[in-house]
């Protein structure tokens, strides 16, 4: 395991990792060398603030969700949608969320029967009164179109959109409480949108990998015990079965060649007070131990193994953050490992690399 002081992965590009510090965006090759993409603009003030590890998860500085699609990289950073043309070497703003800081995940849709090429969206922003959330997909022109709208007091926003190619649909993750957690999918480039699961914190979830038989996803909760599930596809009957317990929400997920790899994050207590919510530093009902860990799953054997576990600080959730290991979007086509640990006693806001 290494360890590479303040750098964030985003994903996989030629066998180099795409990452960043603040909006400094790099190439790191397997020699862990940097090599300078290009800078998104900030402020002097985002600069100096960003020096410290603390204050800039307070101020939640730094890019978000990022993803590669045709020859381009899309970052989100400062409520802001950046893209970079590789070919022209040029970066642009492409759209501006109109609320929140943007999704958690992008969706490339490539190659699926019965839809459109393109890269797409799903809002994600506080949203306890339900109002509408939309889906957006980009245009060729860069202009983001939206081509789905969930109406007001049907969901609170959206996880994730999964590419599903055995059953040429698309999966939609949605959360939070009550009705809004829930599993849709989407046929004929968003034609028909069915609510197939909802009303179980075991249908909230932020990441699912299909298979023939169905789709394998993970328990994103503070309330419940979190797992990692199987959702079991037969014809019309659908069931989510337990394949294994996992210790908090799996919110962050990624692809290697061998394995599926989870981490568990530690999220607080459910309150309706904001003052409690920015304040507390004790774990939900959910979460059993304080603490993160990385879990592998074997694609082979569907074996599953804690590889590392890292405590959470002390500092309260609702200002400084969840204690999380993220991981880069995309496929690795190998058994390398890139996690970015945020909220740990040990390594915040570091990268770590594993061989398996």
């Amino acid at each position: 395991m290494k360890f590479i002081k303040r750098l964030k992965p985003h994903f996989i590009y030629k066998n180099n990792l795409v990452c960043s510090n603040n909006n400094e965006i790099y190439f790191l090759n397997k020699n862990f060398e940097k090599d300078l993409i290009t800078k998104l603009k900030t402020s002097f003030i985002d600069k100096i603030l960003f020096r410290s590890k603390y204050l800039s998860r307070l101020l939640r500085i730094g890019i978000r969700a990022s993803i590669y699609h045709k020859n381009m990289f899309f970052f989100s950073y400062k409520k802001l949608l950046y893209s970079y043309n590789l070919d022209q070497k040029k970066t642009s703003v492409e759209h501006i969320f109109r609320k929140g800081r943007g999704p958690l995940n992008y969706t490339n849709i490539e190659g699926l029967n019965n839809f459109e090429d393109g890269l797409i969206f799903g809002e994600y922003f506080s949203n306890p009164l339900r109002d509408e959330v939309n889906i957006y997909r980009r245009e060729s022109s860069g202009k983001w179109e939206i081509i789905y709208k969930f109406e007001k007091n049907i969901i609170n926003h959206i996880h994730s959109i999964a590419v599903d190619k055995y059953r040429d649909c698309l999966w939609i993750l949605a959360g939070d409480f009550d009705h809004s957690s829930s599993i849709w999918k989407i046929e004929s480039n968003f034609k028909v949108v069915k609510r197939i699961l909802y009303g179980k914190q075991i249908y909230r979830s932020c990441f699912a990998y299909p298979t023939k038989e169905g789709l394998i996803y993970a328990t994103d909760t503070q309330l419940h015990e979190n797992s990692i599930r199987f959702l079991r596809i037969d014809n019309d009957t659908i069931t989510s079965e337990e394949l294994h317990k996992i210790n908090g929400s799996g919110i962050y997920a990624c692809e290697l060649k061998d394995y599926l790899v989870f981490s568990t994050s530690t999220e607080p207590r459910h309150s309706n007070s904001k003052i409690v919510s920015l304040i507390d530093n004790k774990p939900g009902d959910g979460i059993i131990k304080n603490k993160s860990d990385i879990v592998l799953l074997n694609k082979k054997d569907y074996s599953f193994k804690i590889i590392s576990s890292f405590d959470k600080d002390m500092l309260p959730y609702g200002l400084f953050g969840l204690g999380t290991i993220m991981f880069p979007s995309g496929l690795e086509n190998e058994n390398r490992l890139f996690a970015f640990l945020s909220g740990s006693k040990e390594h915040d806001q570091d990268l770590l690399f594993f061989n398996l």
